[in-house]
């Protein structure tokens, strides 16, 4: 499998998932039939890590979009 995340520093807020958490999510949605062929993280969001993923058996990527972990996030009340 090709897995391309963004560099970041150490400590940053946002952080890549590892690409056994990324199977985990397609294995979640798609059954655990699935064969994960690509991760390649976008970089575009400023809260948000978003990935192309190609799946084996599908006729396009999808966008996988992850919120960081609720430890992690902010809240304004």
């Amino acid at each position: 499998m090709e897995f391309r995340p963004v560099k970041r520093i150490t400590g940053a807020f946002q952080q890549s998932l590892a690409p056994e958490e990324i199977k985990a999510v397609c294995d979640r949605a798609f059954g655990s039939e699935s064969r994960l062929l690509s991760a390649v993280e976008l970089g575009l969001g400023m809260y948000n890590s978003t990935y192309k993923v190609e799946l084996a058996g599908q006729d396009r990527p999808v966008i996988l979009r992850v919120a960081p972990e609720p430890g992690s996030q902010c809240r304004s009340e």
